[in-house]
């Protein structure tokens, strides 16, 4: 448990700063009687302060005990919520005299007592103020509450001095007597806008105001930041008439001063009279770089070309464009725009410059957000469409972005993000002029690996501005460093090492499993990679990378005709070795050569050198391995045949999905971008063009793909036996049939039904207790089948690859269906629940139904009919449930919670024969983002 024994010293200073301060409100009302225990200490707004077990930034309650006895603390709760007094019960355990306990308020609920555990409140606090109460439950008493909060400071603590009087405390003192020398009386209330940040067509006024008396409000237009020494002093509206960054903040003699806010109001018609050279801006872009290796300034272009807005019916249809998907507005001072724009190559932390970043959505009415953060240059390569790297730190305003930037991603917490420009396969790219530009290379890139692992970079596409200046679609992609490791696959930050093709990410001060990685493979590749040698190798490295992930990312190179995927972008992401859960991961960075020649090719994706060759050094040392070439098999006959990620329907239609969503914005892109390689104006003829050549590379391109895996050895000679029925719910009795195919009809089908493979690994030979295929498989159970074609003619074991479905049966005439599981909520079991349905056309009698072998429940002999397309829910908690889901019927509450590991649950009908069996897992190619991270797992 996170509590310390207080140093006992009484400062009489505190009744000083009591009468000091006495006009501070008094926002912690006690009850009458006096209490021992009290909140001490808080922070809502964690952005750079004490991290928790997990490498979260979680908010956290200081509790302490003031009396002269020990308290037990299984009387007592904390709550956000004035009517859920007991929110959140303490465990059994005892609070010593005047000792201080931390509870992190993570929505986490976590309260186990043993040695090193950590509490975890089952609810967050929100840092714009609400009700926090301390509530004694063998009383029923409020002992003590903020009714609500005021609005919380980042990094700054609210907590107590004097008696009970709060106030904020600019050092956190987290387990020890609050730090009454770092005490601010209070803040300037922030700036209001009277107008939305946004688009506009006509000229309008902004008042700023802010809620402190007295206070004096500084603005900026020029993308400076206002101080009490920069800036104009705000005394009347303000006049809008062109595009305009206004930035203002407020400021109080010994106060602490409000936030920056930035509002960007941009005028379209601005955008589309946006000159070559606007006043202020550089004109040089920087240095072009060479193939020679030299460079030369080159002059600066910011127009947005004035034959594609004059063109007959354009304007309408840019204005369309330019509101049709989300913007970004970065906003910075004039020394930090040039030197991003004039230093494109540069990278690192030394040319990181502080912005203003502002999310406008084209939806009216929908909330984006402003949040001050850092950028610098990303690639290298530049051309004149730069990319960058955005940085969320405390030292900027908020150390993580909290916005649900991809709808489909439970992840919201972002350290870092990219904004790429869609290098060559964009009209600024150097390859624009042969028509061959798609604007989707690279997304359906990323999307593919989604489809294929379960994990993968997301995007979202976004017009971006920079200081107001149109510059075109760009990609917003998550970058696959250790943040994003964490919050997919578990465990915390610092607990995963990352590198890309240029090295580590990070963590470089310390040996790391990720150079022993490194260090393992370059020394078999030196060791000339015989079997032998490489047995033990494939071995270590298999338990901190796994294989089939790695396969799919060697699948898709090979699929898209990469032919220089070892020196593509790619992540590597490796857990520390003492840490325990999911294995390391590649993951597919940008790649704009994807389908440039005729669809699938195995390269040898060899390279210069040893550090960008990883991949193809890991591929060296796996192919050696006869395990891993049955598990590749296996990776590419799960992805290219049946409904793979990577069939010809499901890979065209991917493309098209990507190819609808960038059409309608391509105008203004053209618009901005034409001239820059000496190309005429973009025209939609030469982008269908180029997207109907991939979809003709994507046509028989499984098919390809298999045939040179075989002949490069990848891909067995023999293909798996097919299924009567490729899996899904099915009625118990339901008889399951395999065929060999017809090239191989002396083969043996081997199959199993209990989530076994038929082949053992090593031998290669048959696995006892694995099942030789003489007649229909009758199914009375959810059954995981397992099947492999073997071919007893030839000298060694030949297999196919595995064709695996999974059966749910149910019982004959059974219409009701497990339709959604919450099982590891984020915010803990409380929210958990369990939706049934009834997908027949009739009633279905529920009374005396119950549920078993997850959680337990039984409809009361009562309990109504279901009517057909009606669902029926089950909660572990009905109040948390209620204000989470509003207006949702609960049909009853169960006992237990069900695993967050996976388990089967079980429908008994009333005289208790099984009716339907559901068995869910969080590995296995299972999805990720139910596992805690806010999705439900749903039928498909």
């Amino acid at each position: 448990m996170l509590r310390l024994k207080a140093q006992r010293k009484f400062f009489w200073t505190i009744l000083t700063l009591g009468l000091l301060f006495g006009g501070v409100q008094v926002l912690a009302t006690f009850a009458s009687h006096s209490s021992d225990l009290v909140i001490n200490e808080f922070v809502a707004d964690n952005g750079s302060g004490l991290e928790d077990e997990d490498g979260d930034l979680s908010d956290w309650v200081e509790i302490y005990n003031q009396g002269p006895l020990p308290v037990n603390l299984a009387g007592w709760a904390l709550t956000d919520s004035s009517t859920q007094p007991q929110k959140w019960a303490f465990p059994d355990m005892t609070l010593g005299s005047h000792e201080y306990l931390l509870v992190f308020a993570s929505g986490k609920n976590r309260t186990s007592t043993e040695p090193g555990a950590v509490l975890h409140t089952n609810f967050k606090l929100n840092p714009n103020g609400e009700f926090l109460g301390l509530h004694n439950i063998l009383t029923g008493r409020f002992m003590q509450t903020f009714n609500p909060f005021p609005s919380q400071l980042r990094d700054m603590a609210y907590g107590r001095y004097g008696d009970g009087y709060y106030g904020y405390l600019k050092r956190p003192t987290p387990g020890f007597a609050n730090d009454i020398s770092t005490l601010q009386q209070d803040i300037v209330a922030p700036v209001k806008f009277s107008a939305p940040r946004g688009f506009y067509d006509r000229p309008f006024l902004v008042e700023l105001t802010s809620a402190t008396a007295g206070a004096t409000i500084r603005y900026s237009t020029d993308g400076s930041t206002p101080t009490e020494t920069n800036g104009v002093v705000y005394s009347h509206p303000i006049p809008i008439k062109v595009t305009t960054l206004l930035r203002a903040a407020a400021f109080k003699p010994d106060l602490q001063p409000s936030p920056v806010d930035t509002h960007s109001y941009i005028f379209l018609s601005d955008v589309l009279a946006q000159p070559a050279q606007p006043p202020g801006f550089p004109t040089n872009r920087g240095i072009a770089v060479q193939a020679s290796g030299g460079g030369a300034l080159v002059a600066a272009n910011y127009k947005v070309d004035p034959a594609a807005v004059n063109k007959s019916g354009y304007q309408n249809t840019l204005n369309n464009s330019l509101k049709s998907i989300p913007s970004l507005s970065l906003v910075m001072d004039a020394p930090s725009f040039d030197a991003l724009y004039t230093h494109p190559t540069a990278g690192g932390q030394t040319w990181e410059q502080p912005v203003s970043l502002e999310y406008i959505s084209p939806n009216d009415g929908e909330a984006g957000f402003q949040v001050n953060a850092g950028v610098r240059p990303y690639d290298s390569n530049a051309g004149p469409k730069q990319a960058f790297r955005l940085l969320f730190k405390g030292e900027y305003g908020a150390a993580k972005l909290a916005y649900p930037l991809f709808p489909d991603s439970a992840v919201s917490q972002f350290d870092s993000l990219l904004l790429l420009p869609g290098g060559d396969d964009s009209f600024a790219g150097a390859s624009a002029a042969d028509q061959g530009v798609t604007y989707t290379r690279d997304a359906w890139l990323r999307a593919s690996q989604l489809a294929m692992s379960g994990l993968g970079a997301r995007d979202t596409l976004v017009h971006l501005y920079l200081n107001g200046l149109y510059w075109g679609v760009y990609n917003v992609v998550e970058r696959p460093d250790a943040s994003f490791m964490a919050s997919y696959l578990g465990s915390k930050k610092g607990d995963w090492f990352v590198a890309d093709r240029n090295g580590p990410l990070g963590n470089t001060d310390r040996p790391n499993r990720l150079n022993d990685l490194f260090s393992m493979i370059d020394l078999s590749k030196r060791m000339g990679g015989s079997p032998e040698q490489l047995t033990p190798v494939y071995a270590e490295i298999t338990a901190s990378l796994d294989p089939a992930q790695f396969s799919d990312y060697l699948i898709l190179n090979w699929y898209t005709g990469v032919e220089n995927w070892a020196d593509s972008n790619w992540y590597i992401g490796i857990r520390r070795q003492d840490i325990m859960g999911r294995r390391g991961t590649f993951i597919l960075g940008e790649n704009e050569e994807i389908f440039k020649g005729n669809g699938a090719k195995i390269a040898s994706g060899e390279a210069e050198n040893f550090n960008p060759s990883m991949p193809e050094a890991l591929l060296t040392a796996f192919k050696q391995n006869p395990d891993f070439k049955v598990q590749l098999a296996d990776r590419l006959y799960k992805h290219l045949f049946n409904d793979g990620a990577l069939t010809d329907a499901n890979a065209r239609q991917r493309w098209l999905d990507l190819s609808a969503q960038i059409e309608p914005v391509l105008v203004a892109e053209a618009a901005r971008w034409s001239g820059t390689n000496g190309q005429a104006l973009p025209t939609r003829a030469g982008w269908l063009q180029a997207q109907n050549a991939v979809l003709t590379q994507i046509d028989g391109n499984a098919a390809r793909l298999i045939a040179l895996a075989r002949q490069e050895g990848y891909y067995p000679p023999i293909d798996p036996p097919q299924f009567s029925m490729n899996g899904g719910l099915v009625e118990a009795g339901f008889a399951l049939t395999l065929t060999p195919p017809a090239s191989c009809q002396n083969c043996i089908i081997y199959y199993t039904t209990n989530n076994s493979d038929p082949r053992m690994s090593f031998t290669g030979q048959v696995l006892p207790g694995a099942v030789a295929y003489s007649a229909p498989v009758v199914l009375t159970t959810s059954t995981q089948i397992k099947a492999r074609l073997f071919d007893p003619a030839q000298p060694e074991p030949v297999w196919s690859a595995l064709h695996e479905v999974a059966f749910n049966v149910t019982q004959p005439g059974n219409k009701l269906r497990v339709t959604e599981v919450m099982y590891n909520p984020q915010d803990g079991d409380d929210y958990e629940f369990l939706e049934l349905k009834n997908v027949g056309d009739s009633a279905v009698a529920l009374a005396n139904i119950s549920v078993a072998e997850g959680v337990r429940f039984t409809f009361p002999p009562h309990t109504p009919p279901l009517e057909p397309g009606q669902f029926a829910v089950l909660v572990s908690n009905p109040a948390a449930f209620a204000k989470r889901y509003p207006g949702v019927t609960v049909s009853g509450a169960y006992e237990g919670h069900f695993s967050n590991k996976g388990e089967k649950i079980v429908l008994h009908d009333a005289t208790g024969q099984t009716l339907l069996e559901f068995e869910y897992n969080d590995e296995n190619g299972w999805p990720l983002s139910p596992d805690g991270r806010g999705d439900s797992l749903t039928l498909v």
